[in-house]
């Protein structure tokens, strides 16, 4: 089946979470806790960049665009404790901001 190509868009947006972001599941809490938590300011701004950059990715993909370039995304966010179903869990609330260029098939 040929592509073919409806627009071309260049996103540059800036996200705020207006409640706190639960991006960690249990595989990516785990090496949170273990590997990330203790290190430097930068790996775990890296940590969260590939976890935001997944779910734009997954996104795209539900809506049919195809993203071209890179993702650039620019993460300033707190680490929070929050309470779900009565446990603790990290969550984090502040902005991002991402750039992307996509093609809408």
């Amino acid at each position: 089946m040929p592509v073919v190509r409806i627009g071309e868009l260049v996103f540059a947006i800036e996200d705020t979470f207006i409640t706190p972001w639960m991006g960690l599941n249990q595989r990516n809490f785990r090496k949170y806790e273990e590997e990330i938590v203790n290190s430097n300011k930068k790996e775990e701004i890296e940590f969260i960049r590939s976890i935001l950059i997944g779910n734009i990715l997954s996104f795209t993909k539900g809506v049919d665009w195809w993203v071209e370039k890179d993702i650039k995304l620019y993460p300033d966010l707190e680490r929070i404790t929050i309470m779900f179903k009565n446990q603790e869990m990290i969550g984090f609330k502040g902005f991002f901001i991402q750039i992307f260029y996509c093609l809408i098939i």
